[in-house]
Order: structure tokens, then sequence, then C-alpha cells
């Protein structure tokens, strides 16, 4: 099969995972009273990869580097709210534990980025529904993680199976 074909193959079957984890996590987290789950498509498109390893690699990081965002962001609008000043020092705090506990190269950048994502969210509100807020965000995230690392998994034998039988008859 000429190299053309098997990339623009390739490049389908990625783009059928993507659009097929969209529909997936658009209604499901609507549905769980989600308005506009954007956050979860961001997250599909940035964790997705045609290789499964990748996937699951970005994931990873994805989802720890969130976790760790989270608990900062969380932790400051509980103690001294959402504002200007509590974001700056919780971008800060969120810097040096992702650069000290964490060890991925590049991706630490995804902790400060929760933190603006889900502070940055609250400025103005108060501490409840910024807390809400967050909470939502994070679940949209995590959900984007999880059904992205889920369809790259079953879609992770479908092409190499298909290519092997189809040069094992050409063989024959």
């Amino acid at each position: 099969m000429p190299s053309f074909i098997m990339s623009l193959s390739a490049s389908l079957l990625f783009a059928l995972k993507i659009a097929l984890a969209t529909l997936l996590a658009w209604p499901l987290l609507t549905w769980l009273g989600i308005e506009q789950p954007v956050w979860a498509v961001v997250t599909i498109a940035a964790v997705s990869d045609p290789k499964l390893t990748a996937t699951a690699d970005l994931v990873r990081d994805r989802v720890s580097n969130t976790l760790i965002g989270c608990v900062v962001a969380l932790l400051t609008v509980w103690t001294v709210g959402a504002h200007l000043g509590s974001l700056a020092a919780a971008l800060a705090v969120s810097v040096v534990l992702a650069r000290t506990i964490d060890h991925y190269p590049g991706s630490w950048r995804l902790t400060p980025i929760t933190v603006a994502i889900l502070l940055g969210s609250g400025i103005g509100l108060p501490a409840s529904a910024a807390l809400n807020l967050a909470g939502l965000r994070a679940a949209e995230i995590i959900v984007g993680s999880l059904l992205a690392l889920g369809l790259a998994w079953a879609f992770s034998w479908w092409p190499h199976r298909r290519w092997r039988n189809w040069r094992l008859a050409r063989q024959g």
C-alpha cells in the first residue's frame, strides 16, 4: 500500500477518534449538568496521539498536573479567595510544586495553566461559586483525558491488524 494512502488512512482514523471522543464527552457532560464542556474537548485534542503509548503518557501528564493544579487552586480559593493576588501566589506555588514533584519535561506547565484556568475563572465570584467552577473544570479535563485514552486503546488494534492481514494476503 503506498505510503500516502497509509498516512491518509492513519490521519483519518486519528481524526475519527478525536471526533468520536468529542461526540461522547459533550453529551455526557451536558447530561451531568456541565453546560459548555469545552475543556473536555480541549483536553481530548491535547492528549490524543495516533500511538496508544503516547496518548497514555500525555493522559498521565495531563491528569497528574491537573490534579496538582486543582489542589493548589481549590486550597487557594478555600483559604484566601479568588483574586488577582491569590492567583499570582498560587501560580508561583504551582510552578514550584510541578517542577519538584513531576519529572515530565515540558508538561509541568500544565499545572500553572490549570491553576490559571480554575482560579482565574473564579476571580470576582463568591468562594462557593469559584470552588464549584473549579470542580467542574477539573471534571471536564479528567473525563476528556479518560475518553481519549479509552478510544486510543479501543482503536489501537484495528489498523495494525488490518494492515498485517492485508500484507499477509498479498504475500500469500
